[in-house]
């Protein structure tokens, strides 16, 4: 019954070698006996090697080095010092291979303590240290104190072993943290006298710290000496760290390079307070081509513009020697609606005050803009006072009109200081005309109107506009106190002691040697003039403008 259920398949004939064939075919045609060729490639026959060991048979030793070398790969610490506890157990002693994945872990989380234990570790078993695990120690301890350091730069010099690149890249950047520059710049000078190039990072570190600890020079030395090693751009805060160093210092050469490094790195975002440093660079040094840079820079980055960084402008120009251009600049602040402050227009007082043909120059600049602003105005005021050259700084004053400017308190209080300067009692007319321009009198008004009739001959004035002073709410500085006490005790005015009792009311304290000087000079004057003034400061009457001042100012300082 089985047998029915299979069918019969016909016998194939055994497969035949072709080769064999044909020699068979051709001996059988040749009526020869021939023997087929040996084949070419003779089966494979295993030859036992008992020199080699399988892998599953491995050493202990390999087994647990591997076991290492994977708990480090994924920063199992814990696993790493079981696995080296369990050898110690086993009496199985760990070579320099077991140690190396050890410390590169310990050197990746920064773990100081532990990668000195294994570093001791390794020293009771005997294990020779290579460059490679000194690396891997001094960066695991970077951020301990020097002192490990040291320690172990000693040993590797016991040991014969030379830094390499990488090694002193680690020592620098221990001592860079530590913010010693020194030791760090000894063992960059180490390197190059070796001839051992370091790295990259290595420079920018260095340069970076002299950069922050105000030696920008030095920094700047390190970048041009260190060209060759660098290999891409220093990073853009190293360079802004140059940068704010150099305009600390003022220094020109410094701010220019650093600004250039700055302003073409793209991701610069500008800080208006070192805008501001490279702004004063720019105005103490001259450069106006700077500040027109720096302007632009933070004109792009919608940082507005204010009143100190045209000041700087204005200084540029002005130690140029572009006088033009800086009065031209004060327009420009006008259309930007930036006040102008005399602070800012004291470079260009400076520069025109030299001498006449200076200020004259400059009139005829003021003159032929195109659109007068009051500030080029009181600009030639101040330096006509200062040159004590009054007719002229009427003469600017009366020209207000004739250019369609209006007077502000600023051209009464220079106006005021040429005519302290001259010594010219103009003070009442200025107040009219500050009356007449609907201008209120400031503290400073009234502090030049008091030095003003102080210089006088009769000073009765000086009484007046004290009283003026304390109506209209302001306190009388010290300084004017002590000018009104002065003058009483020198004339032999006994009205100093109600001025020095005041003084001492508002809370001023005057100084012993002060109240020495003016008692003495009160003795030595009332001696000569036994007869005594009157003693309230509101007994005595104004003095009266003379004719010859009335003329002078009406007449624009002309007579």
């Amino acid at each position: 019954m089985l047998s029915s259920s299979f069918r019969r398949v016909p016998r194939r004939p055994a497969p035949r070698c072709r080769r064999a064939g044909r020699c068979i075919t051709t001996s059988n045609t040749e009526g020869a006996t021939e023997v087929p060729p040996p084949l070419r490639i003779k089966p494979w026959r295993n030859k036992p090697d008992t020199s080699f060991q399988r892998s599953t048979n491995g050493t202990s030793l390999s087994r647990y080095n591997l076991r290492l070398s994977m708990a480090a790969t994924k920063s199992y610490v814990s696993s790493c010092f079981e696995t080296l506890s369990e050898m110690k157990e086993n009496n199985v002693k760990p070579d320099l291979s077991t140690y190396h994945p050890i410390l590169q872990v310990l050197a990746n989380i920064r773990a100081e303590t532990e990668a000195l234990a294994v570093y001791d570790d390794m020293l009771s078993n005997g294990i020779q240290l290579d460059i490679h695990a000194y690396n891997l120690l001094l960066d695991a301890i970077q951020h301990r104190s020097s002192g490990e350091t040291w320690s172990i730069l000693h040993d590797m010099r016991k040991q014969s072993i030379n830094p390499n690149s990488g090694t002193y890249s680690k020592i620098i950047r221990i001592f860079t943290a530590a913010q010693n520059l020194e030791t760090s710049l000894v063992h960059l000078q180490e390197m190059r006298r070796k001839g051992v190039e370091p790295e990259f990072e290595t420079v920018q570190d260095v340069v970076d710290l002299a950069a922050k600890q105000g030696h920008p020079r030095l920094a700047l030395d390190l970048i041009d000496s260190l060209k060759h090693v660098l290999v891409r751009d220093i990073g853009l805060n190293v360079w802004k760290n140059c940068l704010k160093a150099s305009a600390n210092i003022l220094w020109k050469d410094g701010t220019l390079k650093s600004w250039e490094a700055v302003v073409k790195d793209e991701a610069f975002e500008p800080d208006e307070s070192l805008c501001v440093s490279v702004l004063h660079v720019a105005g103490h040094h001259g450069l106006p081509d700077l500040s027109a840079s720096v302007l632009a820079v933070l004109k792009k980055s919608e940082i507005p513009w204010n009143e100190p960084h045209f000041a700087s402008l204005i200084e540029a120009f002005t130690c140029n020697g572009q006088i033009s251009e800086a009065f031209t600049t004060l327009n420009l602040m006008q259309s930007n609606n930036i006040s102008i402050s005399p602070t800012t227009l004291s470079p260009l007082v400076e520069a025109i005050k030299k001498d006449e043909d200076s200020l004259d120059a400059a009139w005829s600049i003021v003159e032929n803009l195109p659109k007068a602003h009051i500030a080029a105005l009181n600009t030639v005021i101040r330096a006509a006072g200062a040159l004590g050259d009054l007719q002229r700084a009427v003469g600017a004053y009366k020209s207000a009109t004739d250019m369609n400017v209006e007077p502000n308190l600023d051209t009464f209080h220079s106006l005021l200081e040429a005519a302290l300067t001259a010594r010219r009692p103009l003070g009442d007319i200025i107040m009219e005309d500050m009356k007449a321009a609907s201008i209120d009198p400031d503290q400073r008004i009234f502090e030049l109107l008091i030095d003003l009739s102080l210089t006088q001959e009769s000073y009765e004035d000086a009484f007046y506009h004290l009283e003026e002073m304390k109506a209209a709410g302001f306190t009388p500085q010290q300084s004017t106190y002590e000018s009104i006490v002065r003058k009483c005790a020198l004339n032999g005015d006994e009205r100093y002691t109600i001025a020095l009792d005041e003084m001492k009311e508002k809370g001023h304290v005057p100084s012993g040697p002060f109240q020495r000087e003016v008692l003495s000079a009160y003795k030595n004057v009332s001696l000569q003039q036994p007869d005594a003034p009157s003693t309230s400061f509101s007994s005595h009457g104004r003095g009266v403008l003379d004719g010859s001042a009335q003329r002078f100012i009406e007449a624009g300082g002309l007579v």
